[in-house]
């Protein structure tokens, strides 16, 4: 089971695990609520959260490469030692840089108790964000995907990446390679269908929409 908040980074594995046509059930969390069940197998009350049997599972990193590992015919990983060091190279990048800058950029209170500096954090934040986005554009000119021919979960968070700065209100003219590269993932099936869940920002072009139906894991 994977604990899952609306549009926040949880939607990273859970479209893995829509990729990997894996059987799982979703709990969506409303991450303003008390969170008492989800609190009750991670304390800290984050998502994602995925129950594993009896193992809990926390930390989007261990949980992607936990599903691509699992779902190998799903390629979310790629299998030689070089690609997949690549590929888990731009995970941590994403993890370290990007979910940080976000962080500083909507919740500049989380890195200071003075608030004659919050304002300060939110610009750097929504500076450093735009120059991942920047970064993630002129990598895309190499190639359709971040890393191989075919979608890894180093794509699922670029794709996620794409959809917060949407909801942020960030300028992505210029951003030519990233924005293709978005309009090609999201028309995949099993992407469309968890997009069309989570009433994404990223599901607008009606291609897409013929393919959203809900995913096969059970949604609660």
């Amino acid at each position: 089971m994977l604990f899952h908040g609306q549009n926040l980074c949880s939607l990273a594995p859970l479209l893995a695990l829509e990729i990997a046509d894996a059987r799982y059930e979703v709990r969506l969390v409303e991450m303003a609520g008390d969170r008492l069940e989800l609190r009750s197998y991670n304390p800290a009350g984050t998502v994602p959260t995925m129950l594993v049997g009896s193992s809990v599972l926390t930390e989007n990193l261990a949980i992607c490469c936990f599903i691509a590992d699992s779902f190998p015919h799903s390629q979310l990983l790629p299998s030689l030692p070089l690609a997949r060091a690549k590929c888990l190279a731009w995970l941590s990048w994403f993890a370290s840089s990007m979910h940080i800058a976000r962080r500083r950029g909507r919740l500049p209170e989380r890195f200071s108790d003075a608030g004659d500096s919050w304002e300060s954090i939110r610009t750097k934040g929504r500076a450093e964000y735009i120059a991942g986005l920047v970064k993630i554009n002129q990598h895309l000119a190499g190639g359709p995907y971040m890393e191989g021919r075919s979608p890894t979960v180093a794509d699922l968070q670029a794709l996620l990446c794409y959809c917060w700065a949407l909801i942020d209100k960030y300028e992505l003219i210029g951003l030519t390679h990233y924005r293709k590269f978005v309009q090609e993932l999201v028309l995949h099936p099993p992407i469309a269908r968890v997009l069309a869940m989570d009433r994404s920002p990223l599901l607008t072009n009606t291609l897409a929409q013929s393919h959203a139906k809900l995913p096969r894991g059970s949604v609660q």
